[in-house]
């Protein structure tokens, strides 16, 4: 029997410094933050899921710009094969939206990298590069090795 494959797209949302993120509160390890993003449904298009994802996590309608991970994630019931990309705030008003509470998610917010520092961040790529360098014209998507995701 094999494993189930799930393919997701995540953004990764930077203006003014600060960074989108949504936040989870898991008793056993405390309070997370990840970026939005979520699952691929049927022949959706990867950049069609990051929109829609973005949009029922946070309120916000995204342009996805290129992409800058791929991150490869195995837990013991599946694997998950995440695009992360680099995305554009269109338009919108950030809120906590009935499909997040659905989901768990506790909170949708704009954060800085030093307001980080201690926190447990998705992709965890985030806490070692400077986020500026996701705008440089010669950024080359990244793989992220597997790890664990349980």
């Amino acid at each position: 029997m094999g494993m189930e494959l799930r393919v997701s797209a995540g953004a990764i949302a930077i203006e003014a410094g600060r960074i989108l993120l949504v936040s989870y509160s898991d008793s056993p390890s405390g309070t997370y933050f990840v970026g939005p993003g979520g699952g691929v449904i049927g022949a959706e298009r990867i950049d069609q899921a990051v929109i829609r994802e973005v949009r029922e996590e946070t309120g916000l309608e995204v342009e996805p710009v290129k992409m800058l991970f791929v991150e490869d994630l195995l837990s013991r019931r599946q694997r998950t094969v995440k695009v992360w990309f680099l995305c554009h705030v269109k338009s919108g008003q950030l809120k906590d939206t009935p499909e997040a509470l659905e989901e768990g998610i506790t909170g949708v917010g704009w954060y800085r990298k030093e307001e980080l520092q201690n926190a447990t961040v998705y992709p965890s790529a985030l806490s070692s590069h400077d986020w500026r360098d996701f705008f440089e014209r010669d950024w080359e998507a990244r793989y992220l090795k597997s790890k664990m995701a349980d």
